[in-house]
């Protein structure tokens, strides 16, 4: 029986049990807060309309739920071959784009070394330390406008094994251009694994290039503009030869039956992700020129669905929206955002509410 004697052996022992590696990396958490408006985490505001949440319970109780899904997909990555016009057997499939990449690290750098921006998504740089990675963050310029003498600096003097880039950047919102991206690509002695979890935001993306460079790789995810962030679906597109190197290293089954036929549902109705995407880039816009009249607050543009913005005091700031009944984003723990936070473009009227409360945040420690 677990008793108090055996609670005070158990962390001496700890240590020994668990590599190096996993004990010096801090998890990625996020604390939650249900009493408030919920602008922290880049989700489409919108639930699924009913009537599409019909359609999937009765094509639910068709399907057996007492066998093993296949090991991809197939049928949902053959219509979403068909919508982006790109061969399914260069796309892979996972429950969240997370994992993929996880797998791509499993598939390229292990106990090597990674490349990536600073500041960008944070996963990549902790799930690259878990598989024993080296791991080089190139700091972006100014206004957060991409590096690309650094990048190339910094692979030709210590080759990588993998380069992850975010586009458009997490969690700063920019687009980084096309070309400066594919010179790096080009450049690279690895895969280049370009993240597009917020394409659908953006001006461009660079499914067009994809053919032209046998070791680009593209992310993207159900999670955002599909508003599919509970369900957990993203892919992979990648030349063929690829996307079969990296379904390798993925674990079984790691789609379900249910998420298949979620997302193949959503993917059958693009006119609704299509409205809200449209809706949101109008909202990102008149948040963003409404936030530029806001004193003591520096806003950025942003190709995302989300703004970031500098403050004076951060945790300050952050708590005094909290008590306002809105919660954001503090980022400001990386050295280069210091004073940061980040809002999700939303609904009209819950953007309304978050400017009330900022304006009022803002006088109250002006």
């Amino acid at each position: 029986m677990f008793d108090g004697r055996e609670a005070a052996w158990y962390p001496k022992q700890m240590s020994s049990f668990i590599r190096k590696e996993i004990q010096n990396l801090k998890a990625y958490r996020l604390a939650s807060h249900l009493e408030a408006l919920k602008l922290n985490q880049n989700e489409m505001p919108y639930d699924l309309p009913g009537e599409i949440k019909a359609k999937v319970l009765e094509k639910l109780v068709r399907i057996p739920w007492n066998r093993y899904p296949l090991s991809q997909p197939f049928t949902f990555l053959s219509k979403l071959a068909q919508s982006l016009a790109w061969p399914a057997e260069g796309l892979v499939a996972a429950n969240g784009s997370n994992v993929l990449i996880q797998a791509l690290l499993l598939l390229s750098a292990v106990k090597s070394r990674v490349l990536t921006l600073d500041p960008t998504f944070s996963l990549y740089e902790i799930e690259a330390k878990v598989l024993g990675n080296e791991v080089e963050l190139i700091s972006l310029g100014e206004n957060y406008s991409f590096p690309t003498h650094d990048l190339l600096k910094a692979m030709e003097k210590n080759p990588p094994s993998l380069l992850f880039i975010a586009n458009p950047n997490a969690p700063t919102g920019n687009l980084f251009p096309k070309e400066e991206i594919l010179k790096i690509v080009k450049a690279a002695p690895c895969l280049v694994v370009v993240d597009e979890a917020y394409f659908q935001f953006a001006e461009e993306n660079l499914l067009s290039e994809l053919s032209q460079h046998s070791n680009l790789v593209l992310l993207r995810t159900f999670s955002k503009a599909l508003g599919l962030g509970g369900v957990r679906m993203g892919y992979a597109l990648a030349s063929p030869d690829i996307a079969q190197e990296i379904s390798k290293v993925l674990l079984p089954y790691c789609v379900s039956g249910v998420n298949e036929i979620i997302a193949q549902t959503v993917l059958e109705h693009p006119e609704i992700s299509q409205q809200r995407v449209t809706e949101i880039k109008i909202n990102r816009a008149q948040l963003f020129q409404a936030m530029l009249h806001v004193k003591g607050v520096k806003v950025y543009p942003s190709q995302a669905n989300f703004l970031i913005f500098q403050v004076n005091d951060a945790p300050k700031i952050f708590e005094a929206l909290l008590k306002e009944g809105v919660l954001v984003r503090d980022v400001s723990q990386a050295p280069s955002l210091l004073n940061t936070l980040r809002v999700t473009v939303s609904k009209q009227e819950e953007n309304e509410k978050f400017l009330r409360a900022l304006e009022k945040v803002m006088k109250q420690f002006s």
